[in-house]
């Protein structure tokens, strides 16, 4: 856990959680953790869906978030961080966090069957260009899934978006990752450095970590992508990047393809 939220991205996480991601068979859902609470603290989810708890600096109050069955090892309490769990299976779970608990500082996750449960496994057939149409047009994603040599598949994405607030001028970040089933988390690195033309030196060029992101195939045609950057970029005015992302391109490999599944 470890990214630093500013009071100017405080808008954009509450717009995640009351307008959560709508995918075809998984939802991302987001909980905000401020001024000691949970909000919402009570969500009602279906299985695979995806909740990420953003925790807000306000009060400068450490928080953490823990599983009272024992999901997931909780980090040390803190202020200014991400967490994600996706709960796979039906049931009730509660969480809290440590510090404030007495306080009522606790929350409720429903989780119910899911009719169209079953992604598809990331495989050499979603190789190729992906985007999120014309909404955003001029930005989007190429993704490769390669053998990386001991069987395994490695996941590479590049993503061509633009620097914050019009002045950033236009960048490209690079993901990597191992895949594991239909989701595959990666670190984030952006480069800097280079320069046009007989100017060019390699060695100019630096890729330095940018943040973290989660991308999870529905189908061949459409991949969830949820981009968090570090407190460094945030402190620059990168925010998280959450949408779709559908096919622009068609491969010359099947999806999926029995090769890589």
């Amino acid at each position: 856990m470890n990214l630093n939220i500013s009071t100017k991205t405080r808008f954009f996480a509450l717009a995640l959680f009351f307008f959560p991601v709508l995918l075809s068979a998984q939802t991302t859902w987001s909980v905000l953790v401020e001024d000691n609470e949970f909000t919402p603290n009570n969500n009602q989810i279906i299985a695979g869906d995806l909740v990420r708890w953003v925790d807000i600096q306000s009060l400068g109050e450490l928080h953490d978030v823990v599983s009272e069955d024992g999901l997931w090892t909780p980090n040390a309490p803190a202020d200014g961080w991400t967490f994600s769990y996706r709960f796979e299976e039906p049931g009730t779970y509660n969480y809290y966090c440590s510090v404030h608990r007495e306080q009522g500082m606790v929350g409720t996750i429903t989780v119910a069957e899911n009719p169209n449960a079953g992604g598809l496994d990331f495989n050499a057939g979603h190789n190729g260009n992906w985007w999120n149409g014309l909404a955003r047009d001029g930005e989007g994603v190429q993704i490769e899934l390669a053998d990386a040599g001991d069987g395994e598949l490695v996941f590479v994405a590049t993503i061509y978006s633009y620097g914050p607030g019009g002045e950033g001028g236009q960048i490209f970040l690079i993901a990597v990752g191992t895949p594991v089933g239909d989701m595959v988390e990666v670190d984030i690195f952006i480069t800097e450095g280079g320069v046009w033309g007989d100017d060019y030196n390699p060695d100019d060029v630096a890729q330095t970590q940018w943040g973290t992101g989660v991308f999870t195939s529905t189908d061949c045609e459409l991949i969830s992508m949820v981009l968090t950057p570090n407190a460094d970029y945030q402190a620059l005015g990168y925010t998280v990047l959450e949408y779709d992302l559908v096919r622009l391109t068609t491969p010359l490999i099947e999806c999926p393809s029995e090769s890589t599944n």
